[in-house]
């Protein structure tokens, strides 16, 4: 059961020990406050909290969600304040290990896929919606794709949405999981393609020689994390491609900075 709402708490949070694309984390005593960007509503951080909480029901390793709140403006959720580094934070600190920790994210992909999620919303039809509501995709593209995306099994697997090294935290226990807020109940395939992506694309904005090393340990550790995940779970595998036209075409109405012109070229690329 989600904790009663502290709407305007106004805790008194510390420093902030965590920046992502949509939110900001900061120290509350021993625990964590996730704080949504402006722009985002109570009711998208009640949705969270509410996947996190499933996802604990389910038996993963996740927060534990202690309230939802708003502070200063901003709807945020209060956590359990889970200690140590991301996996990210560990592969920048020793690439040469990149390798085994795209094998342990698969292994933690697998036991995700391993539950069901019948109470979450279809991860297919948030899928469709953010493809309808894109304007970037000409008519004739946008139509092909929700034509493909009808074609390929719904699923009911738990999927997280938004898998990879930055929302996995390394304790001394074991690996825990954070940020559930794309969460919901589909294809294992779609969310394996969303990491897939999320391996390639953004492009890093630096000097040649070093994008092309980035580059390159990216592409090994995505082989390595595909490798891992479709020996533990075999089949399937001929659909990758068609699921990662979809969360493409998905990922426009993210609008990140710097992405769109990438991804409408594979699109166009893929329909040709």
């Amino acid at each position: 059961m989600l904790p009663a709402p502290l709407y305007n708490g106004a805790m008194q949070t510390g420093e902030r020990i965590g920046q992502g694309r949509t939110a900001d984390f900061y120290a509350v005593g021993p625990w964590a406050l996730k704080l949504l960007r402006r722009g985002y509503s109570s009711k998208e951080v009640l949705a969270e909290a509410q996947k996190s909480l499933a996802a604990a029901r389910a038996g993963l390793p996740v927060p534990a969600v202690l309230a939802i709140l708003e502070q200063d403006g901003r709807p945020g959720v209060l956590y359990e304040r889970v200690n140590g580094p991301t996996m990210l934070d560990r592969i920048l600190a020793k690439p040469w290990r990149a390798f085994v920790y795209a094998r342990q994210l698969a292994r933690l992909h697998v036991l995700v896929h391993s539950k069901k999620a019948l109470e979450l919303i279809s991860f297919n039809q948030r899928l469709q919606h953010a493809i309808e509501r894109n304007n970037d995709l000409a008519p004739r593209l946008q139509a092909a794709i929700l034509s493909l995306l009808a074609s390929l099994p719904a699923g009911d697997s738990f999927c997280h949405g938004d898998f990879h090294p930055a929302n996995i935290i390394i304790t001394e226990q074991q690996p825990v999981i954070i940020d559930w807020l794309d969460a919901g109940q589909g294809n294992s395939l779609a969310d394996v393609a969303r990491t897939q992506m999320l391996f390639t694309i953004p492009r890093f904005s630096m000097p040649a020689p070093r994008r092309f090393l980035i580059d390159l340990l990216r592409a090994g550790a995505l082989q390595a994390y595909l490798d891992e995940y479709f020996t533990l779970l075999p089949g399937g595998k001929s659909q990758l491609n068609d699921w990662l036209t979809v969360v493409l075409a998905a990922r426009l109405a993210e609008q990140v900075p710097g992405e769109k012109e990438v991804i409408i070229t594979r699109l166009a690329r893929r329909f040709k």
